[in-house]
């Protein structure tokens, strides 16, 4: 029984099982412009289809030394960075690690910082996922019916383009562009290793 390609035109198939090469048939008969369209719509799926990497949950904190005694001390959370202080939303936020390459971010409000408070209740409120091109990627997401809000540089992710999205479930979600070894060279390079300085 020969099965049929659904891209072989079936008197091509005919010709080559005369022939008793199957193989020419494929080669033969599959149209020339039909090879090239598989081949350019395999290069446009794996360049849609960019890598978005989850990397931290962000939760909301009164103070960075309350939520660092509940996660840190009570939680046995050790792995963390010093504090650092995002100018451009004016909080303060640190990392914890829960595993390799995943993180809790506490944020905590600054002086005059009211936005914030609202998430104080729900405590985690936003999952970030890093992206090697923070524009494509907001292109996909405005496609898909996310909100993009300003993009800024976090000095969370050492300069490097961080941006929040609002999904169509009103849900938080942000992307920063760095990868995971980067992101993992900058945390070791900021570890903090003292007891009780957390900003420096």
């Amino acid at each position: 029984m020969v099965r049929t390609h659904p891209l072989l035109p079936a008197h091509g198939l005919v010709r080559a099982v005369h022939r008793g090469d199957a193989a020419d048939a494929t080669r033969e008969a599959t149209p020339a412009h039909a090879k090239t369209a598989c081949i350019l719509s395999t290069r446009t799926a794996k360049a849609a289809v960019m890598e978005l990497i989850a990397h931290h949950q962000g939760c909301a904190v009164k103070t960075l030394e309350g939520g660092l005694s509940t996660y840190s001390g009570a939680l046995m959370l050790k792995r963390r960075t010093r504090a650092f202080e995002v100018s451009s939303q004016n909080v303060s936020v640190c990392f914890l690690e829960l595993r390799a390459g995943f993180y809790l971010e506490l944020v905590a409000p600054n002086a005059g910082q009211s936005m914030l408070a609202n998430y104080l209740k729900a405590g985690f409120y936003h999952l970030c996922f890093l992206t090697e091109d923070i524009a494509a990627s907001q292109i996909r997401l405005e496609k898909r019916g996310f909100c993009a809000l300003p993009r800024f540089g976090s000095e969370a992710f050492a300069g490097r383009s961080c941006q929040f999205f609002i999904s169509p479930e009103r849900h938080l979600i942000e992307l920063a562009q760095m990868s995971p070894q980067g992101f993992e060279d900058f945390f070791v390079d900021n570890i903090e290793r003292g007891e009780t300085s957390l900003i420096s």
